[in-house]
């Protein structure tokens, strides 16, 4: 999972960082729909990613306070 959220960061920054004049409109907002709908895909993933780790990390820690 983190080997993909690592890819995920690296393609978008590689697309942003070559095109980010032409990707924002004159008030910063995204211009390609497909990109925004990209980057909400990427950030949902990495919510859920983040609750699960999150949620983890807890039983870890209840666990050891059990022992």
């Amino acid at each position: 999972m983190l080997r993909e959220l690592m890819q995920l960061y690296s393609q978008v920054m590689s697309s942003f960082l070559g095109k980010a004049k032409e990707a924002f409109d004159e008030n910063g907002n995204l211009k390609d729909e497909g990109t925004i709908g990209y980057l909400r895909t990427c950030l949902t993933k990495f919510v859920k990613f983040a609750t699960v780790a999150q949620s983890l990390a807890e039983k870890k820690s209840q666990l050891h306070q059990k022992i």
